[in-house]
């Protein structure tokens, strides 16, 4: 799994779980049509925004943006 993959992982796990995290993070890189080690920076926004919604059932509306946005930030070369 790349490192920007573990990254994604990393930020939502504090929030719901590395299992969960990871299984989101991976089911949604495979719908995109992009493996792990492919996935790029450009990948990224178009991934949170589709962890988002989900993130949402988890966490709450509020906090999920939070996610979403420090997901994101990844794209941009922010931890």
């Amino acid at each position: 799994m790349s490192d920007l993959v573990e990254k994604m992982v990393a930020i939502l796990a504090d929030d719901i779980g590395d299992m969960v995290a990871r299984a989101s993070v991976e089911m949604y890189i495979k719908q995109m049509g992009v493996t792990d080690n492919a996935i790029g920076p450009e990948h990224v926004p178009e991934l949170a925004d589709k962890l988002g919604p989900g993130l949402s059932v988890f966490v709450g509306s509020n906090k999920a943006e939070i996610l979403v946005t420090r997901l994101k930030a990844l794209a941009k070369g922010h931890p």
